[in-house]
């Protein structure tokens, strides 16, 4: 009964639990759920707004339209440019903005045909009706299956203006050519034309007479003897973003370095494509030998020119401030914005307000001066200022304000010191300095002037120039100065002059001379600047020199050229070109795409043509083809027109054709090569950042999933906040000493504190840099988190394996090319029993035992002969002692890169005891022969056919030979009745992948007895998981089973035995009990009548006697059922809760022995069990009662463990002795004591009890007197 109730209620229980465990699983993903979209919401709206800024904020107008011409949106721009708001757009429509609707027509029609239209120009008109010109991209998009057009159009209005203005000018640009060109060829300077492989098409005479004519060769070959383009070239710069660039070439001859300014400008074709460069050369050799001497001197003008900067400060009448140039706010430490409104005195204190009144005073009077002034700046500081002051009256003549011109005069002084320092470097200059007065007397001469001429300085003071100019050029020199230094719109004289000596030679020299003019026009002097050129002009001759040589470079240019008349014939080729087409010679005289390409008509792709049709020069790649027309390659052809030079008319073209092909194949390489690093680089996973004032100012996207912050929370951050605690004052140390400019290790390690607390090992590598004009430190972090975790892995790794080396038992050792052992580990030495001195730097043949050496010698030698390796061999090693080993060897040959032997690496293994094994080995085949287990191997194959059998099958009358000849097939041996079970377990273990199985079944002996086996099987597959073949041992279990049928039979027997005991116990249970209780009935009815005393007591003693039977009669048949049950069934039950009610139900019986049970339970007990354990306790506390009832009390107390709960009932008694502690809980046994009785089965059934439940019971000592009964039950 109480089994099935407590399954019924753990049941309805389990789903109870299972249902609420549903449902708030259900409830927790309605509310992750419900947050996932409220973050998605927010994330939209945010997006939303990020991409409505963005729209607004773009610098073109974006429009949106369906296509009925319907205005859907318009960001700001286009609103601004048109001058509608989105309203007024969304109410006109696009119609309506258009100036010429047939304009609208024609741009939706190229919409339908092509989906879109790209740079399209037209005409749209504003709000206020003019027009304005538009170029208009446009595209058809599809949006929630609706198409829209999407607009983006920018204003164009200003180009087109520029554009008819430049055509007007054109024009006029053709008139001009002549000109220019007259003027080109009248220049000192050299010019280049270059195509875009910088071949020179073009040098005008000046470059020609400085390095000949160089037409049609590479520029950095004839001028630089380079390979390649050379550094910085302008040209170059040109040719990627078609502007105009400039750069410096120095050149090293035995005359010293030479300077060239190179100039380079594009040069375009009709399409506005760039088709070559134009280069100007010009010497700048004395210019820059001026500049380097200079250098100094004229940074130190600079700063002198920015410090005389003035203040300027305007007041109106009431001496508030109108106006102020932001040099007067930073003189003053304010800003503009600060100072203007402010009253005059704001800036002064008591003193220089009443000075300044009366200035004021003489202002408003028309009253110009000149002051100094003491002014307050913003800090409290005082500045002291020259003032140039003027009254500002209005057009009726009155005072309107004033305006005043203002300098710091501290400045001035420092200038002052400035010009001291300028006059000391112009002295140790290397260039020649001089000023002269306006006769053109030396004032000053510098040193290097009066060197460059043999004289001291002192010699040209108060002398002029024709003191160092030779006689014969006085007369030439002074007409030259009135054309040029003396005349005032000249003002400059520059040349080559020779110099008069001291001694009478002369010297070559540049001379740079600039006029001094006061502001009424007349000339003061002048300064001159003198350099000594012998170098130069000796570097000039080795020029002319090496023109020559690069003549013989341009005689043997590599590339084809080609000239063609207008019908497109070949008129001439050069050799190189012969050379590409040696199947169609001759060539002159046929068509060109005729030789060129096997055609019979004109390419499509032809700068020749092109130039014919335009007279203009022309550009094309086009594919160069071999016999049959294949391509076998690309070329790049140049095309120019060759004209007449006398009548200017074409007479045809010449073609300049390279082979590309190369460079072709290389331009797919690089592209392919740019794409792999810019996917490397926008992939890149370490973190950058720059730090400027200690704040974050920029990182990239590894350093916010370093640090755990997103980008926009880090920026602007203080970088202590990222470094853990334990790493912040070294951090920090290293910060501020690197921006003081100590020297400090550039890369180290520490802690990075991420935003959720966690610490992030990281390298850092940081240096100082400018940054947005301002120093800055800017940083590498990678995250070596795992790197390290790696490392210490390593690290372990290298531990375990040097340790595995010295440990284990085989023997390693390492040899060098000259076969002498450099290393063996500590297992090679014990079993040698020698020292590393006896082996390291011996040869390893020394090891050997003497009979093998010769053949181990030569087992080496024929494996190094063979090219092997790798090999195994073995031998014998011989101890110190001289014990013999047996090893196996796994040798490696070591080679070098080149293949030669430079050692060998080995492992020996003992093999001593594996010889031994071997031996047992064939000693256990002889007992399994002679034992009753029988080794089988079958082939998967049908009627399992046998590969090996033991010879012992002879035990079942058959030969191994009968079933090796496939004679015998092994399912035939099998018995009929256990054939198909057999069958189909092996194929059921096959299909399911099983390793091994294990059957019994019947087979026939050959005399036709029949014999059970017990079959034990290993499944053998192949990599793909064919099975090949099983093997197996089958053992004679024949006698067993006998043993076990009979086990069965004997077994139903008990259990029949078990039936009729269990009825006896119910017959016994039920026919006993019914007269004792009426026995029991009878006693108490004369005891109630019964008023003899002596006879009461008797009475008395047969109650008593009879309850003792009856509780005898009852436990026993308890016990008896309990002994028969396997098993009971659990429910959840509160041991607390249960204790607590037989606690309850025993107070009266303790009360009436005058003793009291504490109840200490406290917190649940939970177990699963049966609800017959209140017996346990109801048993306990009863013997408790009767037999410790001097105690006084019970005291029950309970634990709960990880796996069980246990209660402790705990008797203040006589105790029980150690010897009856395990006794008390066996049927009958009981302690006896007087007046006590009891049937001696209560602690039997307590027993048992706890066994069915898996639990415990036992007795311990009451340190204060009496037993503890511990009760311990399993949770579940």
């Amino acid at each position: 009964m109480y089994v099935s109730s407590g399954r019924m209620k753990r049941k309805t229980k389990d789903q109870l639990i299972k249902e609420l465990e549903s449902l708030k699983e259900r409830l927790s993903k309605l509310e992750y759920s419900d947050t996932e979209r409220k973050k998605v919401i927010k994330a939209l709206s945010e997006s939303e707004a990020k991409y409505r800024l963005l729209f607004d904020s773009a610098p073109v107008g974006i429009g949106i339209a369906d296509l009925e011409g319907n205005i859907i949106d318009a960001n700001r721009t286009m609103q601004e440019m048109s001058g509608f708001s989105l309203d007024e757009y969304r109410a006109i429509g696009v119609e309506a903005t258009y100036a010429d609707p047939e304009e609208r027509k024609f741009l939706l029609n190229s919409l339908r045909e092509k989906g879109k239209v790209r740079d399209w120009e037209g005409r749209l008109k504003r709000k206020d009706g003019s027009e304005y010109y538009a170029l208009l991209n446009t595209d058809i998009m599809e949006l929630k299956g609706r198409k829209l057009l999407l607009a983006i159009i920018r204003d164009i209005s200003q180009s087109k203006r520029n554009e008819m203005a430049l055509n007007a000018a054109l024009a006029k640009a053709q008139e001009e050519k002549n000109k220019s060109e007259a003027i080109i060829a009248a220049l000192g300077d050299g010019i280049i034309i270059q195509d875009t492989d910088y071949k020179i098409i073009y040098q005008n005479q000046i470059q020609n007479d400085l390095y000949g004519d160089r037409t049609g060769e590479i520029c950095y070959k004839v001028y630089e003897g380079r390979d390649n383009i050379c550094e910085d070239c302008p040209v170059e710069r040109t040719f990627r973003d078609g502007k105009i660039h400039r750069s410096e070439r120095k050149i090293a001859t035995d005359r010293g370095d030479f300077y060239f300014d190179l100039t380079s400008s594009p040069l375009r074709d009709s399409n506005g494509n760039i088709i070559a460069g134009i280069k100007v050369v010009r010497e700048i050799t004395g210019q820059k030998r001026m500049e380097h001497t200079l250098r100094e001197s004229e940074e130190k003008y600079r700063r002198l020119v920015e410090t005389l900067m003035e203040g300027i400060w305007v007041l109106d009448k009431d001496a508030n401030t109108t106006f102020v140039n932001p040099r007067m706010a930073q003189m003053l430490g304010y800003t503009v914005d600060e100072m203007l409104g402010k009253h005059l005195f704001s800036f002064m204190d008591e003193q220089g307000r009443e000075n300044a009144t009366r200035y004021l005073e003489r202002l408003s009077q028309g009253i110009k001066e000149q002051h100094d002034f003491e002014f307050v700046r913003k800090d409290g500081t005082r500045i002291y200022a020259s003032l140039e002051t003027s009254p500002i009256i209005d057009e009726n003549g009155n005072y309107s304000g004033a305006i005043a011109a203002i300098a710091d005069i501290t400045e001035r002084k420092r200038d002052e010191n400035e010009k001291n320092r300028l006059l000391k470097a112009m002295a140790s200059s290397t260039d020649g300095i001089t000023i002269c007065d306006e006769k053109d007397r030396y004032i000053y001469v510098n040193e290097a002037y009066a060197r460059i001429f043999g004289y001291s300085q002192e010699d040209f003071i108060g002398e002029t120039w024709r003191k160092i100019t030779p006689s014969d050029l006085i007369t030439v020199v002074e007409k030259g100065l009135e054309d040029t230094l003396h005349n005032k719109d000249t003002g400059v004289f520059k040349g080559e002059v020779p110099g008069l000596k001291k001694d009478g030679g002369t010297v070559p020299t540049e001379v740079m001379a600039t006029g001094l003019w006061d502001e009424n026009g007349n000339y003061n002097g002048h300064i001159c600047i003198v350099r000594d050129i012998t170098e130069r002009k000796r570097a000039e001759e080795k020029l002319r020199e090496g023109e020559r040589f690069l003549e013989t470079i341009f005689a043997s240019i590599q590339d084809g050229i080609g000239i063609i008349d207008k019908d497109m014939n070949i008129i001439s080729i050069n050799k190189t070109g012969e050379s590409w087409y040696p199947h169609a010679m001759p060539l002159v005289g046929k068509k060109c795409y005729e030789a060129y390409h096997n055609r019979k008509e004109r390419c499509e792709l032809c700068p020749a043509w092109e130039t014919l049709k335009t007279g203009k020069s022309a550009y094309k790649e086009v594919p160069r083809h071999g016999p049959g027309g294949k391509q076998v390659g690309w070329a790049e052809i140049y095309s120019y027109p060759l004209n007449d030079m006398i009548t200017g008319q074409m007479n045809g073209v010449i073609e300049y054709v390279r082979d590309i092909t190369e460079r072709k194949r290389m331009e797919e390489e690089i592209k392919q090569s740019e794409e792999k690093y810019r996917l490397l680089i926008e992939n890149i996973q370490e973190g950058v950042f720059v730090i400027q004032d200690a704040k974050m100012v920029f990182v990239n996207k590894a350093i916010a999933a370093i640090s755990g912050y997103s980008i926009e929370e880090i920026i602007g951050m203080d970088f202590h906040s990222f470094v853990a605690p334990e790493d912040l004052e070294m951090v920090q140390d290293r910060y501020y000493r690197r921006q003081r400019g100590e020297d400090v290790s550039s890369e180290y390690e520490f802690h990075v504190l991420r935003k959720d607390g966690e610490k992030t090992l990281v390298n850092m590598s940081v240096g100082i840099v400018t940054y947005l004009g301002r120093v800055a430190s800017m940083g590498i972090l990678k995250d070596i988190t795992e790197q390290k975790r790696a490392e210490k892995l390593i690290k372990e790794s290298e531990e375990k394996y040097r340790n595995l080396v010295e440990l284990t038992t085989d023997i390693i050792y390492m040899t060098d090319k000259n076969s002498k052992h450099v290393f063996m580990n500590d297992a090679g030495l014990r079993i040698l029993e020698a020292s590393p001195e006896e082996v390291i730097g011996h040869h390893w043949s020394k090891c050997i035992y003497p009979e093998d050496r010769e053949k181990s010698v030569q087992k080496f030698r024929e494996m190094i002969e063979n090219g092997t390796d790798v090999f195994d061999f073995e031998n014998r090693y011989i101890s110190k002692s001289g014990k013999v080993i047996n090893v196996l060897h796994n040798i490696r040959i070591l080679r070098n890169e080149k293949g030669e032997v430079i050692g060998t690496q080995g492992i020996a293994r003992d093999i001593t005891e594996r010889e031994r094994s071997a031996e047992a080995l064939r000693l256990s085949n002889l007992v399994v022969e002679n034992s009753q287990t029988v080794l089988f191997r079958w082939k998967a194959q049908k009627g399992w056919p046998v590969e090996f059998v033991s010879n012992n099958v002879v035990q079942f009358g058959y030969s191994a030979e009968e079933f090796l000849s496939g004679a015998l097939l092994y399912v035939t041996i099998i018995h009929p009745g256990d054939l198909e079970r057999v069958l189909k377990e092996v194929r059921t273990h096959s299909e399911r992948g099983d390793d091994r199985f294990r059957q019994e079944y019947r087979i026939i002996a050959k005399n036709g007895a029949v014999h059970w086996i017990d079959d034990r099987t290993v499944i053998e597959r192949e990599k793909d998981g064919n099975i090949t073949h099983y093997q197996g041992i089958i053992i004679d279990i024949t006698e067993r089973k006998h043993t076990e049928e009979a086990i069965r039979k004997y077994n139903k027997e008990l259990e029949e035995s078990n039936r009729m005991k269990e009825l006896f116990t119910d017959i016994m249970h039920h026919d006993l009990l019914n007269p004792l209780n009426v026995a029991h009935g009878y006693v108490e009815l004369f005891l109630e009548d019964e008023k003899d005393l002596r006879k009461k007591s008797h009475l008395e003693t047969i109650k008593r006697n009879l309850v003792k039977g009856m509780d005898l009669i009852d436990n026993a048949t308890k016990l008896s059922k309990l002994k028969s049950l396997e098993s009971i069934g659990f429910e959840d039950i509160d041991l607390k809760i249960v204790v607590t009610e037989v606690i309850e139900n025993l107070t009266p019986l303790a009360v009436n022995a005058g003793m009291s049970i504490e109840n200490n339970l406290k917190t649940r007990l939970p177990v699963k069990a049966n609800r017959i354990i209140e017996d346990i306790f109801t048993n306990i506390i009863i013997n408790a009662i009767k037999y410790a009832p001097q105690g006084k009390r019970i005291v029950v107390r309970g634990t709960e463990e990880a796996n069980s709960c246990s209660v402790r009932i705990i008797d203040f008694g006589e105790g029980i002795k150690d010897p009856e502690k395990k006794l008390i809980f066996e049927r009958f046994n009981r302690n006896e004591k007087k007046g006590v009785k009891g049937s001696g089965l209560g602690l039997a059934i307590v027993g048992r009890i706890l066994q069915l439940h898996n639990g415990r019971i036992w007795v311990e000592d009451n340190p204060e007197g009496g037993a503890v009964f511990v009760v311990q039950i399993p949770k579940s």
